[in-house]
């Protein structure tokens, strides 16, 4: 399978590379500044399938553009599209600042619609076409989460109405909802407190770890999801909302 996946240098990113390339699958993942990581990360995976990055501002929708036309001609096509970048920057309303909110809609909302607009068109003209958005809890909403929950709960949205739209087209888009983890920015900006209420609701009793993230990736990649369309799919461990 040829896949393109954002925001590959980030801890979730990062091992799902990993994971993706162990299993042979041909893969561009995207930067936007740690070039010295992507590279490392390529190194890493060179006994897999075919690895290589791309650096790519998500926030531009013409550097959008140019890193899909560039995956799209070195692997002639793309089935897949894992929509992993973001940023977050945890605050109260009354904390954050107009720039603040600004630049986590930019990156995780508007980027998100700049990468499925440039996908789509090739997704049309081969037939399929599958969306793998990474969301999050915080779409239900959280404290401390207000800018980050309405770009995810906007993602929702946007993975819905691409389904909708496109479907009858051949192509999927669907949403993870993923729990807090003890990687990525679950693992950086999660404090003790929130940790604590989450392992309380938690019906499995721990947290998100990274294979619960390959197995629902690896499920909706699979032919055997093709009917499973529009849908959020909890990766949370029974947990609906901290």
């Amino acid at each position: 399978m040829k896949i393109f996946l954002t925001g590959g240098t980030g801890g979730v990113g990062a091992a799902l590379v990993g994971h993706l390339a162990a299993q042979d699958h041909q893969i561009c993942f995207t930067f936007s500044s740690r070039s010295e990581k992507a590279l490392a990360l390529e190194q890493e995976t060179q006994d897999g399938g075919c690895v290589f990055s791309l650096q790519m501002d998500v926030r531009d929708p013409a550097s959008v553009d140019a890193a899909v036309d560039a995956a799209c001609e070195r692997l002639d096509g793309i089935d897949l599209v894992i929509n992993n970048a973001a940023v977050n920057s945890p605050k109260l309303l009354l904390q954050q600042s107009d720039q603040d909110w600004l630049e986590i809609l930019s990156v995780n909302l508007t980027g998100s619609f700049f990468l499925t607009r440039a996908f789509l068109m090739p997704f049309l003209a081969q037939g399929s076409g599958r969306f793998i958005h990474m969301g999050s809890i915080s779409a239900k909403g959280m404290a401390g989460q207000a800018a980050y929950s309405a770009a995810k709960a906007g993602l929702e949205g946007l993975s819905a109405s691409t389904a909708r739209e496109y479907g009858a087209k051949g192509i999927r888009s669907n949403v993870l909802r993923l729990g807090l983890a003890d990687v990525g920015m679950g693992g950086d900006m999660a404090s003790d407190q929130v940790t604590e209420r989450w392992l309380d609701a938690c019906a499995s009793g721990r947290l998100m770890e990274m294979r619960d993230v390959f197995s629902a990736v690896d499920f909706l990649a699979d032919p055997g999801s093709d009917f499973i369309n529009g849908a959020v799919i909890p990766v949370t461990g029974g947990v609906e909302q901290i």
